[in-house]
């Protein structure tokens, strides 16, 4: 629920065609990674960006690089495959660019 909410949120808001595609999302997510290695990668993904010493613990380690690189390709592949046919946030910004 709490990814739904936040991927509508990035994707211009609570509507019936975001909720739609922020479902299938996580959906195609489920297909490709368990939930637990998700929930992992999600916490690195989350914590990185601690600074100092306990930060370290969530930058370094091979794993932590490995789970936040597959689950932000998983995302991207996803993300692709859900919003067909319509402009998500991402879309419209390279689109302003020119």
């Amino acid at each position: 629920m709490e990814y739904v909410l936040g991927c509508m949120d990035s994707h211009g808001g609570q509507k019936y065609e975001n909720l739609y595609s922020c479902v299938c999302i996580i959906d195609k997510i489920a297909e490709k990674i368990a939930y637990g290695e998700y929930i992992e990668g999600e916490v690195f993904t989350q914590l990185r960006t601690t600074p100092g010493e306990r930060g370290g613990l969530f930058r370094d380690p091979e794993r932590a690089r490995l789970l936040v690189k597959k689950i932000t390709n998983i995302t991207e592949v996803a993300e692709k495959a859900c919003f067909v046919g319509l402009r998500t946030n991402t879309a419209n910004k390279e689109n302003e660019r020119g």
